[in-house]
């Protein structure tokens, strides 16, 4: 009969702890994840890349049966154009890159609290305050 009563109180010691080390900090990996990704796709990361030398607005032509001085206007103008697409897609992508990390970071961070507080509440206790 003991032993089946030192039985019962065990598992919910190790409910405890399954719950406090495996299935909290799977949700918290779970969240950082989720959390990066919707960054990624708020600032529409991918689509950029895929894009990054594409025409600003896609604002580019191309004269047809024109003079050389108006071909050499119009390809000047198409490089301002992608160079100003470029540097816009650029900002953009750092911007939403570094978002989408620091919330990582972040989240990470209280996933390291999370695992290490039962250790500091018991060394805040041994030390006293």
């Amino acid at each position: 009969m003991v032993i089946a009563q030192s039985s019962n109180q065990e598992e919910p010691v190790h409910g405890f702890l399954g719950w406090w080390l495996v299935a909290m900090p799977r949700r918290y990996w779970f969240i950082a994840n989720q959390f990066g990704q919707k960054i990624l796709i708020y600032f529409s990361v991918v689509e950029l890349l895929k894009t990054l030398f594409a025409p600003w607005k896609r604002d580019s032509y191309m004269p047809i049966n024109a003079s050389l001085d108006v071909i050499i206007k119009a390809i000047w103008e198409n490089f301002i154009s992608r160079l100003i697409g470029f540097l816009v897609r650029s900002i953009t992508i750092f911007i939403g890159t570094t978002f989408a990390l620091a919330g990582f970071l972040a989240i990470l961070a209280l996933l390291l609290v999370w695992l290490f507080a039962p250790a500091i509440a018991v060394l805040v206790l041994i030390r006293g305050f």
